[in-house]
């Protein structure tokens, strides 16, 4: 598994506010054998939220799958786009765009 750490929080504090503008969901992708936005940096609008199941439970029964993991699947079936940071800090979308 891969640690994720902050090498520079002003950084990463400038992609979460661009994200919140242009995503109504973003966080860490937990690159398992069912991708899912990990529960430790997650973030997503209520708006968005009262139109997913609410399940946060665990499923065994989904390879790679932990709580939360259903939440980011129903995010995923509406089409919705997700802002998805990976690796160290390297992320999709608002800082990728930041950077060019």
């Amino acid at each position: 598994m891969d640690y994720w750490f902050v090498k520079d929080w002003e950084k990463l504090f400038e992609a979460i506010t661009a994200s919140m503008e242009e995503f109504n969901m973003f966080g860490w992708l937990n690159e398992s054998a069912h991708p899912y936005i990990h529960p430790a940096f997650f973030g997503i609008s209520r708006e968005l939220l009262d139109k997913t199941s609410k399940d946060f439970s665990p499923h065994s029964e989904i390879d790679g799958a932990d709580h939360f993991a259903q939440i980011t699947y129903d995010v995923e079936k509406m089409g919705v786009r997700i802002d998805k940071y990976m690796g160290k800090v390297y992320m999709v979308g608002a800082l990728a765009r930041q950077k060019k």
